[in-house]
């Protein structure tokens, strides 16, 4: 019971962010569609995520970049490599989009919204299938 409580309250705040026009939400929510096989989708989220929470070990600090990501999963499906590199970027976007300053200010990015949690809904056109990426949006403090 506690489990679909929290699954409720999650799918919840999806919407909820989405609707919230101000983006001032603890979360934001982002849908991704790319002409792109799911699987190639699904190792892309992974790794982006597991570089943003420092599980992968490559050295640099958590979630400031995909460009590694990037170079992997290129490496691994070289056929959807424009793709993978579109995607990339769209994701560095926005994380820099949803980045806040330290002190609670908007980032010194137009358009920066509060946001902790930057979920990425992306969408197999190929395959017609959903891959949910979480990604943790970093605060950094702005020198006014």
């Amino acid at each position: 019971k506690m489990a679909r409580q929290k699954a409720e309250r999650f799918i919840y705040n999806l919407a909820a962010a989405n609707n919230d026009v101000r983006g001032h939400g603890t979360s934001c929510s982002v849908v991704v569609a790319a002409d792109a096989p799911f699987w190639v989708l699904r190792d892309l989220g992974t790794l982006l995520m597991k570089e943003n929470d420092g599980s992968r070990g490559t050295g640099g600090a958590a979630g400031h970049s995909s460009v590694v990501v990037c170079q992997e999963v290129t490496d691994k499906y070289p056929k959807w490599k424009k793709t993978i590199k579109s995607l990339c970027l769209v994701v560095d976007n926005l994380m820099r989009r949803y980045r806040v300053s330290s002190d609670g200010g908007r980032g010194d990015d137009s358009g920066s919204s509060s946001c902790g949690m930057l979920s990425l809904l992306f969408y197999s056109t190929v395959d017609d299938r959903f891959d949910l990426v979480s990604l943790e949006v970093k605060k950094r403090s702005v020198s006014r």
